[in-house]
Order: structure tokens, then C-alpha cells, then sequence
């Protein structure tokens, strides 16, 4: 018998493929009881399932092995149960949907941004290969910030009422070739860094779409330095969101509205999983956290050091964490 394994904790119906009487041959209820424990964490007998709690860091399968007593002291055969470890347990259906928000404002350098660029397609190589490795589906739509907000898009007809998700391993190519050469593409999009854009448009990317996306990656090097100055999120223009009036550094409504679009954002996505990532543990990383924190479904807020291997490696840790509530610093 197979089950994904969560990095946590999982609950283990052992029993759902048999048939007492015919599978289980017996008299009375079948008591389960473990035979051979699992190397990689613990498995404990509750309530009819079995419970299986992760206590390495091994990252690997694991298995056990258990067989069931009956009230006459009858014993069945023992059974195998294998467990195929896989970050994304916790969604239901195996379809996975992460949508990245990445600022590519200019207070990021372009050797910077090249490491940032490098950690992205490291990820999305991680992604495949949980993919790959089976029994879940990862699709991604992204998004790019400054002052203003565009969508990645892997065809000509999308648009923020109309995303395309990406699936990460059937287009490998159309994303990683996104993250190298759209990421580059700043001149448009602003100097400054407009959290409310940002959030507008995934409220906007989340009200005119079928898909319900599962996590957020919110990538961003500090609290936002613009904001919409009022104007509208139906203002379009090449399917961007207008950041309207920039009004620069040190405005009184930067903070207030970022707060706001979040707040805004989490009322129509309240099962979204939220990740806040803060580069290069700067002096704003108590704020950064405040503001993600104002997310009203489930929000995490971590902080990496640099934009290459530290933010690849915090982002991995969430995925690897992905099921789980706790904070990851």
C-alpha cells in the first residue's frame, strides 16, 4: 500500500482498501498494530489510522510495516505500507497552483538581479522535479513589480483577466526562458516599489480566474517606497496595472495602502498559503514582516541574506515546509 508522506505529520487509513471479514479475515474489529517501525519518523496507532510523523530531516521515503488483531487473538498477514515523501501532501486534489510576485525594482543592482534570476530557475528545477518524481501536478503563473505590475506570460493572449499558468515541467522551456529575459525587462515598469500594485493586481488575477492558486512567493528586497495615489485598478495599459502618480520615497500611504491591497487581496483568496520572502535581511525586516503578516488567511515570513543561494535555498526550505504552519526563519 502507498501514501504520500507530508514533511510533518500525516493520517494514515490503512484500513480503506480492505474489506473486513474478506481482506481482513478475523473475528470482531480489526486492531491495527505496527510490526516494523519506519526509519525516517514514527508511526502511531490512533483512533483507527495510523499516524505517521516525520522526525529527520531526511527528505527521502520511508515504510513500515503493520497487521491487524482480531478480538479472537487471530492475527492477519502483515502488510506493507510505503511512503513516498512529497512536499505537497496537503493539497487534496494533487494539483498544485503557486503564483510568484518578484520585485525587480532598481534599489535591486543588475548583478543582483542575475543572481535573483539564477535562484528562480533553481526553483522552478526543484518544482519539476517533485513533479517529475510523482503524483502531484505543479502549475505556476508570475507576475513582476516596481512601480508597476506585468504579468509573465507564455502566450500573447493572456492578461491579468485572462492568466495562463504554466505547468513546470510541459513548459520548462517557455518559463525559465520568462524568468531570463522578461526579469531583465525593467525600463517599463518603474524605479520604485508598489506593494499596493502588486496585490492589486493578484486580487484582480483572482477574481476574473477558474484556477484557485495554492501558495504565494512574495519576493521582495523592502518595504514599498510608491503606491497607487488612488488610481483605480481597472486602469490598464499593455496589460499592466498603472502605478498612477509615483510619489516616491517616504510617503504617508505607501504602508497604509500596501496594507490595505493585502487585506483586500486575502478577502478573496482566504485559503492561499502566503509566503513573504525578504532579501538581503535589511533594517525594514520587522515592517516587511507587519505588512505580510496583515494577510488575513495563512501568511509565513522569512528572511534570506543575499538573491542567489540563500533565496533559493529559503524558498526550497518553504516548499519543503509547504504543508506545515510554522514560521520559517
Amino acid at each position: 500500500m502507498r501514501f504520500c508522506a507530508a514533511p510533518s505529520e500525516t493520517d494514515l487509513n490503512v484500513l480503506k482498501n480492505d474489506t473486513p471479514g474478506v481482506d481482513t479475515p478475523g473475528v470482531g474489529t480489526p486492531m491495527i498494530q505496527i510490526t516494523t517501525h519506519p526509519t525516517k519518523g514514527t508511526a502511531v496507532v490512533d483512533n483507527g489510522l495510523v499516524k505517521y510523523t516525520r522526525t529527520t530531516d531526511d527528505k527521502t521515503d520511508d515504510e513500515f510495516k503493520y497487521k491487524f488483531k482480531y478480538d479472537n487473538g487471530s492475527f492477519s498477514n502483515i502488510s506493507d505500507v510505503f511512503l513516498k515523501y512529497q512536499p505537497f501532501c496537503c493539497v487534496e486534489n494533487g494539483i498544485v497552483n503557486i503564483v510568484f510576485q518578484i520585485d525587480i525594482s532598481f534599489s535591486i543592482s543588475d548583478s543582483e538581479l542575475d543572481q535573483l534570476q539564477a535562484s528562480l530557475v533553481k526553483v522552478i528545477n526543484n518544482l519539476k522535479n517533485i513533479q517529475e518524481g510523482g503524483d502531484v501536478t505543479i502549475n505556476i503563473l508570475m507576475l513582476k513589480f516596481a512601480s508597476r505590475t506585468e504579468i509573465l506570460r507564455t502566450d500573447n493572449s493572456s492578461t491579468f483577466t485572462n492568466p495562463k499558468y504554466s505547468n513546470v515541467v510541459d513548459d520548462y522551456t517557455d518559463i525559465t526562458d520568462y524568468i531570463n529575459v522578461e526579469l531583465d525587462n525593467r525600463d517599463s515598469i518603474g524605479d520604485y516599489t508598489n506593494w499596493e500594485a502588486a496585490f492589486q493586481a493578484l486580487d484582480v488575477v483572482s477574481q476574473n480566474d477558474t484556477i484557485v492558486p495554492n501558495f504565494l512567493f512574495f519576493v521582495s528586497d523592502g518595504v514599498p517606497t510608491a503606491n497607487q495615489d488612488d488610481t483605480e485598478v481597472s486602469v490598464w495599459k499593455n496589460n499592466e496595472i498603472s502605478s498612477g502618480e509615483v510619489k516616491g520615497q517616504n510617503n504617508s500611504n505607501n504602508l497604509p495602502n500596501a496594507v490595505k491591497a493585502i487585506t483586500d487581496w486575502g478577502d478573496s483568496t482566504p485559503d492561499m498559503k502566503l509566503f513573504g520572502i525578504d532579501i538581503e535581511n535589511n533594517d525594514d525586516k520587522e515592517t516587511f514582516n507587519d505588512i505580510v503578516k496583515e494577510y488575513e488567511g495563512n501568511a509565513i515570513y522569512t528572511t534570506v541574506d543575499n538573491f542567489e543561494q540563500d533565496l533559493e535555498d529559503g524558498i526550497n526550505e518553504c516548499i519543503n515546509n509547504i504543508c506545515d504552519s510554522v514560521e520559517v526563519n
